[in-house]
């Protein structure tokens, strides 16, 4: 099952309901084209990017049942992305090719009329999203994974901050009441007390220089 499509710098932009486009290239790194450029596709099969976040390598079936036999190529390793279409709770697996036409930027300053089309392919197989019974999550969309470990960073941040803060942070002091003044005074801090007592001890001990009689 093959689908292109082309888009040419020359068209007309393309609608505000279209959302950007994402895939993965032949080196695993994702690419993305905005969906205001004229060169975003039409992603009619919905094609979307997927990261395994199983412990363990996950097997490609050619069908969407877990007692299916199991497709001719490598194993899904954990951190991997492929481009698929969710399908209940398999991912059909697709392959993106991309390819770019300079035919139509000779004789100009700027690469701005150069055309991009793209082929998505069905590879026939299938990569299941999480255990029977959910017992445990395969893959996730890479866009919710980046965006959930961009919260843990913040989280966990947020949390060395504040226990630096707490070391920082000096003893409040505690209200004390004098039952014989009558008054309400603010207790000191320990550290206070033992400069104060420290002090007391050198002034005792400190040598008393002699005083001339008259």
């Amino acid at each position: 099952q093959k689908s292109s499509g082309h888009l040419s710098s020359k068209s007309t932009m393309a609608p505000a309901s279209r959302k950007s486009f994402r895939w993965v290239d032949e080196t695993g790194a994702t690419q993305r084209i905005a969906a205001d450029s004229n060169l975003c596709p039409h992603n009619d099969e919905k094609i979307e990017v997927w990261i395994c976040v199983a412990d363990f390598d996950v097997p490609f079936r050619v069908q969407p049942f877990f007692d299916s036999p199991l497709a001719q190529k490598p194993e899904c390793r954990n951190g991997k992305k492929v481009n698929a279409v969710l399908e209940g709770d398999w991912l059909k697996v697709y392959d993106v090719k991309e390819s770019i036409d300079l035919t139509q930027a000779f004789g100009r300053r700027s690469l701005q009329a150069a055309s991009k089309s793209f082929e998505f392919t069905a590879t026939g197989s299938y990569l299941p999203t999480e255990l029977p019974g959910g017992q445990q999550k395969l893959f996730k969309r890479e866009k919710l994974y980046l965006f959930e470990q961009s919260e843990h960073q913040h989280a966990g941040k947020a949390k060395k901050d504040s226990c630096a803060v707490m070391w920082r942070r000096r003893p409040e002091s505690r209200a004390r009441f004098n039952p014989e003044s009558g008054v309400l005074r603010r207790a000191r801090s320990f550290s206070a007390l033992l400069f104060r007592a420290a002090r007391g001890n050198w002034m005792r001990m400190r040598p008393r220089m002699p005083v001339d009689s008259p």
